[in-house]
């Protein structure tokens, strides 16, 4: 009985990395993207800030928003949101510190803007979230783009497993 225990969690354990590999860690294609009203940096790394300054210097975007650029210790976004640059730098800091915070957040400005496209991006694993809350919320077409196409370490793989519950609550939660 606990050797067939044993097997049922093993097997268990391997399709849910499996699944996690397959919907969140592998290489996100990235959406064909040759304009957009703005690049939207969700809150997070470096990583995440460089790719979306690179799109925005590409003319890809009107306007760079990078979420919580303000915030305290992020000295790349600090430095960025201070200074000027060939498009439009917004910095705003979401109601709510979450994915869905930073959506209702893109909203608002979206709709002031009359923006008929933005290209979000984040990190792979929480591109499928990310994507999910971005349609509900706004008008505009979501475009999304991976900061990270090929990284495959530690990090990516635990921040992949905290997206499971994270996503079950963005289903149940259909607000926006």
């Amino acid at each position: 009985m606990v050797r067939k225990l044993g097997k049922i969690t093993a097997v268990g354990i391997a399709l849910t990395l499996l699944l996690t590999y397959m919907k969140l860690v592998r290489p996100v294609p990235r959406d064909g993207i040759q304009h957009a009203d703005a690049v939207v940096v969700l809150a997070g790394d470096e990583t995440r800030l460089a790719t979306g300054v690179a799109l925005a210097e590409k003319v890809l975007g009107q306007v760079l928003v990078i979420s919580n650029g303000e915030r305290k210790g992020w000295k790349a976004a600090n430095a960025l949101c201070r200074s000027h640059q060939r498009f439009e730098v917004l910095c705003p800091s979401p109601a709510t510190d979450s994915t869905a915070g930073e959506a209702e957040m893109v909203r608002r400005i979206s709709t002031g803007r009359k923006w008929r496209t933005v290209v979000l991006v984040s990190s792979n694993y929480h591109l499928l979230r990310a994507r999910s809350l971005f349609h509900r919320c706004l008008t505009a077409k979501v475009r999304v783009y991976s900061s990270e196409p090929d990284r495959l370490g530690f990090s990516t793989w635990y921040g992949a497993l905290m997206e499971w519950p994270k996503r079950l609550v963005s289903v149940i939660n259909r607000d926006c």
